[in-house]
């Protein structure tokens, strides 16, 4: 950028028309000249404002030798610029500025001595140009390039010029805001969505494009760089090029089960749901075997090859689906993880019913797991796994104690005594366990009462608990209920996950290396609580994924067991979509 904009007329513009930056009335004057006594040896004279600028395809017409900026009142530039760049902000579906957003961006202006940055001799630069276009693909990236309100080209008068100076700048911010952070709040669509998106500051954002050599590359990387996403952005081109749409998909109609070797009038219709070469033939073959068990593993489903009504269903739920919705929500998700997971770490699925240990962008192990029921939602946000519990005791939350535990007492004071679980009074430093049988139930207030289920083979959360404090109080777990591992879909917990082989995954976390072997930690089975603490914690993400692209460039999805799909495509304004 030309030095001679620091004291040429659009530099004054941007001071007049940046919040907070106040000019006395009258023209404003180009500064003098230094004393002789006054120069320092480093000196130089400022550029002229009206200089050629440099060869291009269709140069500005020079600027008039007087041309100086508009007497404007800085109270009505503060008003009219708030009001214009405040609007870009709120132009989304959400609100991307948060407080002290739009003081950066005057901040970073006042920085540069209030010299423009993307104009040069009032025409854009090559770096404004590069801005416009990434921005206008914003769609690519699933977002709304509606959003951020690019301005008009700028003019040679000189308030006009610095206007859209600004507004270039506050709709790079506003892009890169929901690029990296996302588009909506993620506790807006439930309070269990505890995420916390990064978002950049609007003075490192710009920071990062005034240095560049390439506007468009810096734009772009604040996008997650997660294979997950980049899959999806992929697919949401071909989908979009190609116009191809769900509504061609024949339904398959229901009726009597359908195993391999058998012969049904559906099969041609299974065989062109599944991609697979049409044929008359209604045998059921192996080939059309492979690809039915593929769809049940992606859906979570038993994968036997035997088409039921559970395999029908999950088909069908295919044809009334969206699947560049589908595409565009599970992109948004993806924002709300950290962009750096950990080289290594914990990434539980929730609607995938499964869990893996993720090493250097490889899975070295996984799982199936249990979460929480739709009553009982297992929440969304990332921590890391601190410590391990042998033998843990179960403390029962209070909701599960005054909503579940206490109706059965009053109906059957046996009942804690019977699942094993004492009950505790707490009164300063002192508890006492109090027998549970002789308190009457329907007369008693739970203030100063916990439950509390002992360790041992009944304990609910089995022999092992790995423990990352957070506000939910969840963590994963071993479970008793070993049968339920076997079920396709496997929401039954309180909102804990259950880890079907958890003294696997102990062994993973603790590493063979440092002498814990999956033996070695059974062998502290029985007892009181033994703690085990990792030597470097492990980041635990629980997220929500109902839609991802495979390996084979296939979209899968999984049913939204919680429903935040349709909420979020509301919020999204993709509800009509």
């Amino acid at each position: 950028m030309r030095k001679g904009w620091k004291s040429g007329g659009s530099a004054i513009a941007l001071t007049l028309l940046l919040p907070g930056i106040s000019l006395a009335e009258g023209r404003a004057e180009l500064p003098r000249a230094p004393l002789e006594s006054e120069i320092p040896l480093d000196w130089a004279a400022p550029a002229i404002p009206h200089a050629p600028a440099p060869a291009m395809a269709e140069p500005p017409a020079p600027m008039p030798l007087d041309w100086q900026a508009p007497d404007i009142s800085a109270e009505i530039a503060d008003e009219k610029t708030r009001s214009r760049i405040e609007s870009i902000f709120l132009a989304g579906t959400a609100p991307a500025m948060e407080a002290g957003r739009l003081e950066a961006i005057t901040a970073f202006y006042a920085a540069r001595q209030y010299r423009p940055l993307w104009s040069e001799n009032g025409a854009w630069s090559d770096n404004a140009t590069a801005a416009f276009d990434r921005i206008a693909k914003a769609a690519d990236d699933g977002l709304d390039p509606a959003a951020y309100k690019l301005p008009a080209p700028p003019s040679k008068d000189a308030d006009t010029l610095a206007l859209a100076d600004i507004e270039l700048s506050a709709a790079v911010v506003a892009y890169a805001t929901e690029a990296e952070g996302g588009r909506i709040e993620p506790r807006s669509i439930s309070p269990l969505l505890t995420a916390k998106p990064e978002k950049p500051d609007a003075g490192e954002v710009l920071d990062k494009v005034s240095g560049a050599r390439d506007v468009a590359g810096v734009l772009d990387s604040f996008n997650p760089s997660h294979d997950g996403f980049r899959k999806l952005r992929v697919k949401l081109a071909e989908l979009r090029r190609t116009a191809k749409t769900h509504e061609t998909l024949p339904v398959v109609e229901k009726g009597k089960l359908i195993r391999p070797g058998m012969q049904d009038p559906r099969v041609p219709v299974l065989r062109a749901r599944l991609g697979l070469p049409t044929a008359q033939d209604t045998t059921y073959d192996s080939a059309l075997a492979d690809a039915v068990r593929e769809f049940q593993r992606s859906k979570g489903l038993n994968d036997e090859a035997v088409v039921g009504n559970l395999t029908i269903t999950a088909l069908n739920e295919e044809i009334s689906a969206d699947p560049v919705a589908d595409i565009l929500v599970n992109m948004e998700r993806w924002r709300w993880l950290p962009r750096d997971l950990g080289r290594r770490h914990v990434f539980v699925n929730i609607p995938e019913f499964h869990a893996w240990v993720m090493e250097d962008g490889s899975a070295i192990h996984d799982t199936r797991v249990v979460v929480g029921t739709p009553a009982n939602q297992t929440p969304v946000f990332s921590d890391a796994i601190q410590f391990l519990i042998v033998n843990p005791y179960w403390n029962v939350p209070y909701s599960i104690a005054s909503k579940e535990m206490l109706p059965r007492l009053q109906q059957d004071p046996t009942y804690l005594a019977r699942q094993g679980i004492e009950v505790v009074h707490v009164r300063g430093n002192r508890r006492r366990v109090l027998d549970s049988t002789a308190i009457d139930w329907n007369n008693v207030s739970l203030k100063g009462l916990y439950f509390r289920q002992p360790p041992g083979e009944r304990n609910a959360l089995g022999n092992i608990k790995f423990m990352f404090p957070n506000e939910h109080a969840v963590y994963l777990h071993d479970t008793p209920s070993r049968s339920l591992f076997g079920r396709s879909s496997r929401a039954f917990s309180h909102g804990c996950v259950r880890v079907e082989d958890p003294f696997a995954l102990a062994e993973v976390l603790l590493g063979v290396e440092n002498g814990w072997s999956k033996e070695k930690v059974k062998r502290l089975i029985g007892g009181s609580e033994r703690r085990i603490n990792l030597k470097t914690p492990v980041p635990v993400h629980l997220a929500y994924f109902t839609a991802f692209v495979d390996d084979g460039n296939t979209l899968k999805t999984h049913k939204d067991i919680y429903g935040h799909d349709s909420r979020m495509r509301a919020a999204l304004g993709l509800a009509g979509h």
